[in-house]
């Protein structure tokens, strides 16, 4: 609701009363926070609109001084009508156009907006509902034969976004959850692009897999960030995989030290299914023999 090519978006006042008026009748039908929870989702930047909400609205830029703009605040109800409150942000590098790569401390921290901390303020536990990024990333203007060459090279630069996110939820506890928006397809998810915008980190069109997403937010403590460095993500013009033996052995111990040996086997099994790459798959397979025999 603060970003205003969306029909949700509207008048704050009228907004808080129908999110009121909606959770009021699930109380009458004895629903309650043991079985139906009410968030509060916003975008990382509040972009209302003076029109009427569309896809091609002209919206406006708010920030901190900005005082004749909505801002998610004031979109929000009563404290006991929410219960979780939501953000969305994304990292486009080059995407048919160039913009900024920002990571998610920059972007949820901007001193323009603040968004992290006005979130905090509500006291209530904080979920990533969308969050994304591209594999395509240059200095240079955008042009789309660097790309596709940029892409079939150095795709698994998208691992160091992952890596930047896992770092982020593990600084802020608040963050208790995210969803990442897993896609390779571009133009309103109407037309397949197998470089530039392509989001996903699982990408079976692509026989592409970021390895990093394997361990996102599930250890307490911080990793270290080379340990895994190259062990998925060199693949060469063929989409072959180089990985020895060595390596094999200690992405095993790696696993079994992170997760028991069960959720270890489990993750295998869900990344083989995932892809369509059969050296992956025979490196999985020689990783899964590898636990059997000594652990």
């Amino acid at each position: 609701m603060n970003w205003g090519r969306y029909p949700r978006w509207s008048n704050p006042e009228e907004f808080k009363e129908a999110r009121i008026h909606v959770r009021e009748l699930s109380r009458e039908i004895w629903l309650d926070e043991n079985n139906i929870l009410f968030d509060f989702s916003v975008n990382h930047r509040d972009m209302p609109t003076n029109e009427i909400p569309s896809q091609s609205a002209k919206l406006i830029t708010c920030n901190k001084y900005k005082t004749d703009c909505y801002k998610f605040e004031d979109y929000y109800p009563w404290e006991n009508f929410v219960d979780i409150v939501w953000v969305t942000f994304y990292n486009r590098w080059k995407a048919t156009y160039s913009r900024q790569r920002y990571s998610p401390n920059r972007i949820l921290n901007d001193t323009n907006r603040n968004t992290l901390s006005r979130l905090k303020s509500f006291n209530k536990p904080i979920f990533i509902d969308e969050v994304g990024t591209t594999a395509v990333r240059y200095s240079w203007a955008y042009n789309f034969l660097k790309s596709k060459i940029i892409y079939d090279t150095e795709y698994y630069k998208k691992n160091e976004r992952l890596s930047q996110l896992t770092n982020f939820m593990l600084e802020n506890p608040e963050i208790i959850w995210m969803t990442y928006f897993n896609t390779d397809f571009t133009n309103w998810m109407t037309k397949r692009i197998p470089w530039e915008a392509d989001r996903a980190i699982i990408n079976t069109n692509n026989n592409k897999i970021y390895y990093w997403i394997y361990d996102l937010y599930q250890n307490e403590n911080k990793r270290d960030f080379e340990r895994l460095k190259n062990m998925f993500s060199t693949y060469n013009k063929e989409n072959t995989v180089y990985i020895t033996k060595k390596q094999k052995e200690e992405l095993a111990k790696y696993m079994i030290e992170n997760f028991w040996k069960e959720e270890t086997m489990n993750r295998i099994e869900i990344i083989t299914n995932y892809t369509n790459n059969k050296d992956v798959k025979n490196i999985l397979n020689d990783v899964r023999k590898i636990i059997n025999e000594k652990y």
